[in-house]
Formats: C-alpha cells, structure tokens, sequence
C-alpha cells in the first residue's frame, strides 16, 4: 500500500512543491522493501530531497537511504546526489563525493562518480545514456571477488578484481576498449581454494567487429588460452547485436590436471581426475556455430561418492568432426582386474542422436557399505536424443549385500510444494526427451546376502522393458543356498524367492521361508507378501500359535516356562533379525576370503565350523571342522540341473557318501 500527500503553493507565481510518499510491503523480484518513506519539498530551482527504505534483498536485511538537490526549473534538470548508500548483510555501498545528474534533451549524463564497494573495492568514472547508445569511461578498483559467491552464488573464496572500459556505442562513433585482470583468485574445492590463480582479459571493439583474448595462469599446469573474433554492430535502442550469419572466429586451449577444472562443474558425488589436453577451435556463424578440434585425458580417475564407483587409468580421446560428430572412445579399470570400455558418437547435424556402447569387464562398479558388486556385461545406447534407448546383458558375476537397518542418507524432494505467488507450473506437452529400455540382469549365484544373522546366497534372472520412467521388470531372486544364525541356533533357507511380475508398479513379490527341526517340531520364520508390505508370521508343524513356535524351536519350552535369561536371549535375537550389523563372523570371513563361514550345532559337543567357496557356476566346496575334534570333513555340491544337486561328502576317516537332492517349490 502507498500514501500520497502532495501540497503546492504560488502555481502561478513561483510554485513551491511539498510532496510526501509512504510505501509499505513493495516486492520486486527478490527485493522486498518493508517501508519507503520518500520526500521532495522547496521551489523548482531548488528541491530538496531524501528517500529511506528498509527491507530485505533475498535473505539479506536491507537498509538504503539518498539525499540531495534538485533544479527543475530549466528545459535540463541538474541533480546534486549529495548522499546516497545502501546496506545488505555484510556489503556496503556509499558515494565518496556528490555526484552530479544532467537529465534533457534525451540524455542522462551522471558525472564525477565515485562509490565506495564492499570490502575496499572502487568504481569511479562517468557514465551516460545519450540519443543513440550510451557513453562512459569507468574504472573498477580492487573489488574482492568473494561478493560474487554472496551475490551471484559462485564458488569464489579468494581474489581481486580491476577493471577499465571505455565505450561508446552510438553508430559513426562506436568503438570500445575493455581490460580486466583478476589476481590471486581462488575457486572452492581446488587446490586454487586460497588463491593463486590470475585472470587477463582484453577485449576490443571498433564499430563493426569485437575481438577478444583471455589467459589463465598458474595452478592448471599451462595457462589457459582463450580468443574469440565476432562481427559485432551498433543497434537502434544503444545495445550492439550480433549478426546471425556474422562470422565467428575463436580456440580454446589448455592442458594440465583437471582436477582444479572439475571442481567447478556442478556435478555433486561425482570427482575426475587425470592430465588433461584441450585443443577446440570455433568457427561457422551464430546461427550455424561449428566446434572442431578434440579432448583428450590420461592417468584418469572417476569417483562416484554415491555409488562408491571407482575407476583409475581412464583414458579418454574424443574428435569433433567439420559436421559437428562428436566421437569419443574411453579405456579404464576398476583398480583391479576388471575393465570397462566405451565407445560414443553424438550426431548434431539434423535431428541430434547419439551411439554409444560400453562393453564392461569383471569390474566392480559399486562399493558401499550395503552393497558390493561386480559387474559384467555389454550396453547400448541408441537413437535420436528425443527417442533414445538403453539395451544389453548384464551379469553380477559377484555380489555382496548387507541388510543395513536403513538405507543411505539422502536428500527428501518433496512432491506439489508451490512458492506462494510463483507461477502455476507448465504442462508437459508429450514433446519431451524419452528414455526406452531393453535389459536383462542375470546372475547365476554368487549374489551374498548377509546380516541380521542371514548368509546366504541367491541367483537372479531379470528383464527390465518399457519406459524408463515406468519401467515393467519381469523375472526372479531365488535363494542358491542359506541359513539363519539365531541365538547360535541354524534355521535352513528352505524357501526364496522375490518375484518380479511386470506390474506397473515395481513391487516385487516376496517368498521366503527359514526352517527349523527340532525338539519334534519344525517350523520357523515365514516371509510373504509385497515388497511394500510384507508380512512375517511364525509357523510350524505340528501347527503351534505364533508366539510359541520360537521358544519351542529354541529353548524347547513353552513362552510362559522360559526362564528370565532366556527371555532376554529370546529378545536379542529377535533384536538381531532387525540390526544390519556386521558381526564377529562376518568380519572374520572377509578377512579369510571364503563365501561361508558359520558355526552349527547347539552344544559344543556337536558344533562345527563350516568354511566353503563358490569354485563356477554351481559349484560349490566347503569343509566342516567340528569343534570337539571330530575330524574334518570335505563337501562338493554340484548343480546338475535346475532344482538337482548331486552332494558328496568326505571325512577324514575316507568315509564318503554321495546323494542325489531334487527339491521342486510349489
């Protein structure tokens, strides 16, 4: 709301002017002004003036004020800015002298400028909007270059900045001369984060075209060079235009490590390291722009922090044709034995497409605390940009899964949240970018499922189809072989399996069972249900109520006759099934490096230590040790068809059975 009170005396001898406004609640953009108390009062030849705001500029308190004289009385108003300052969060703006106004005639002339800046910095000069274009020779001095990360949000922690232009922009006299150098400039998250990097930039206009050069120096190996040429011409309104088919002539050059450059690529979780070699080149129009020349990098290093994807020894070529084909072919390892291989073509000229195919050996891809996997397989990725589509064959030749109480931290984007008084948001109009797949996921075992007492091992065989932002994935997780540990007590994998149906939603459907024989009864723990909502329920034969089949299959006693001690171990164990955390055997597998090791038996006269390693696909060999020096002795099982396992086993004595296992799920 705005108050107006405006009095004048003497209209028709010499009028006196005594005018006062009052604003509250004024938004521009980010600028919010709380109040506006504005005032000019005194006869045309010498109005007296001053404004005061208060508010805020984004999340900044915000305070300005301006006082001087002014003489309309004339065919040109003079203005005397006698004071004129303005306060947000920790910046400062203030004139050092008057500064004197001329408004007439189509021209606004500002003289003998001379503004203090935040932190030191400098701007003096004269500036003016003339009928034709605009006029002004300014000089910047030593402006702290830590304001652009507080104004304009960019990682800057470090720098000076000085700038002299003089330009002229009206025709038949344009022409600009323009020189900025930057010292001691730091970027965050580089090796540059404390400033040892320079800036020169000189760049020069002589009516008709604009030529300018830059050079970064020191801390990117050789210095930066970059030059630009465009035709550049007067335009009606004082601001030049570039012609459309003005011809461009430009290059970019650098080589060095490109750790410091990556730095200041937005891309959070993602870091890339390696020398680097630039080599660009642009010509054709701005209308037809064309970019030749090529990328290169050696020694490199990708990390992927969400993932935990770690590849060393990139090597990375890439060409840009004359028709703006930009090839690239990409070589590395995952600091081991596995490899992964890419090979790109993206098509700019008429509809853009894009080639690419990767080809991925034995490598592990992911590393985290839940889930290590290592991954084979080939990938494609075709079409035009608007239509693209993603097919291949993967294959987990090895993976490790740790049921963690939660899922790593992330960031909650929440859905229908709308500022208040921004615009309604735009419909998609079906035009956009869509992304088609065509995979299969297979793993014939070796997929290592642990914690909360579980080890276990499962085999996969899934397709995944359709739209990527809706995609339908058919197939099974079934269980190879497993077991509970649950109080020291073994409950056998009898039944897993989580079944993928093609829905269109991912929910995938859960069987599983762990079995249990003992004091004349069998039973155990039943999973069933919708990955969303999965029900767990305790089950036996003979058939016992829920809460009796544990303690009947652990201590071999009744809920109400189990003593306090085995009460609380009751408690504990069913505290293990919910923790995700790595216990003593887990730790002491990794540091064999066997895929099982488990401790059997529920007295120490008939316990035993069971050690065994996956030797193929569907072989498995494993040795049982019992703890009372029983002997030792040797198992083999082989997968002979699906659901036939042939087992043998071989003690120390030269005892040995084999047998034939079949075992079909209904």
């Amino acid at each position: 709301s705005a108050r107006l009170r405006l009095q004048a005396d003497d209209l028709l001898g010499t009028p006196v002017l005594d005018a006062r406004v009052t604003a509250i609640g004024a938004d521009v953009g980010e600028l919010s002004l709380a109040t506006v108390q504005a005032r000019a009062a005194g006869p045309l030849a010498a109005i007296e003036f001053s404004v005061e705001a208060e508010g805020s500029l984004g999340r900044e308190p915000l305070t300005a004020s301006l006082a001087g004289r002014a003489d309309a009385s004339g065919p040109v108003t003079t203005v005397t800015l006698a004071r004129a300052e303005a306060t947000t969060g920790p910046d400062s703006l203030r004139l050092r002298q008057p500064l004197g106004l001329r408004i007439g005639g189509g021209a606004v002339i500002a003289e003998g400028l001379d503004l203090d800046l935040p932190e030191g910095g400098r701007l003096t000069g004269d500036a003016a909007q003339r009928p034709g274009g605009f006029t002004g020779d300014l000089t910047l001095a030593r402006l702290p270059l830590t304001v652009l990360d507080r104004w304009a949000g960019l990682p800057v922690t470090a720098g000076l900045l000085d700038l002299k232009a003089a330009f002229d922009t009206r025709p038949g006299s344009a022409g600009a001369e323009i020189t900025a150098r930057g010292r001691g400039i730091g970027f965050e998250k580089t090796k540059s984060a404390e400033g040892n990097l320079d800036l020169d930039l000189d760049a020069g206009w002589n009516g008709a075209r604009l030529q300018a050069s830059a050079q970064l120096r020191d801390g990117f190996g050789d210095p930066v060079n970059a030059r630009l040429a465009v035709p550049l011409r007067p335009a009606p309104g004082g601001v030049p235009q570039v012609p459309k088919r003005g011809a461009l002539d430009g290059a970019v050059t650098w080589a060095g490590d490109i750790g410091d450059l990556w730095a200041l690529v937005p891309a959070v979780g993602h870091i890339l390291d390696g020398q680097a070699n630039i080599d660009l080149q642009l010509a054709g129009t701005i209308e037809a722009p064309r970019v030749s020349g090529g990328v290169s990098l050696t020694g490199g290093e990708y990390q992927n922090l969400d993932t935990g994807t770690i590849l060393t020894g990139l090597t990375v070529t890439s060409s840009i044709a004359e028709d703006g084909t930009l090839s690239m072919a990409l070589d590395g390892s995952d600091g081991g034995k596995g490899t992964v291989s890419a090979r790109m073509a993206l098509r700019l000229g008429g509809p853009p497409s894009l080639d690419l195919t990767a080809k991925i050996g034995q490598a592990v891809l992911v590393r985290r605390d839940d889930i290590t996997a290592q991954i084979s397989g080939d990938l494609a990725l075709a079409g035009p940009l608007k239509a693209l589509e993603l097919s291949g064959a993967l294959t987990v030749e090895r993976a490790e899964v740790r049921l963690v109480a939660a899922a790593p931290p992330e960031v909650i984007e929440l859905e229908g949240i709308r500022i208040k008084g921004a615009p309604e948001p735009e419909e998609e109009d079906g035009n956009g970018s869509r992304l088609s797949l065509d995979l299969t996921v297979a793993a014939p075992g070796n997929i290592f499922v642990r914690g909360r007492g579980l080890d276990s091992e499962w085999k996969m065989a899934l397709a995944i189809q359709g739209d990527a932002a809706r995609p339908v994935v058919t197939g099974d997780i079934e269980k190879v072989r497993g077991a509970l540990d649950l109080l020291g007590r073994p409950f056998d994998l009898a039944r897993g399996r989580v079944g993928f149906d093609g829905g269109s939603e991912v929910d995938p459907l859960i069987d599983v069972s762990l079995e249990r024989e003992a004091h004349g009864i069998r039973g155990g723990i039943v999973v069933e249900g919708r990955a969303s909502q999965p029900e767990v329920r305790f089950a036996s034969v003979p058939e016992l109520p829920e809460d009796e089949v544990l303690p009947r299959l652990l201590f071999g006693q009744s809920r109400q006759s189990l003593s306090g001690p085995q009460a609380v171990q009751l408690a504990a164990g069913i505290a293990t099934l919910m923790s995700g955390k790595a216990g003593p055997l887990d730790f002491a597998r990794e540091a064999v490096g066997v895929d099982v090791l488990r401790v059997e038996g529920e007295t120490v006269e008939d316990s035993s230590v069971t050690v065994g390693r996956n030797l193929g696909e569907g072989i498995f060999v494993g040795a049982r040790q019992g703890l009372q020096g029983q002997g030792t002795t040797v198992t083999v099982e082989v997968e002979v068809f699906e659901g036939v396992k042939l087992d043998s086993e071989i003690s120390q004595q030269g005892n040995s059975t084999v047998g034939i296992t079949w075992r079909k799920d209904f």
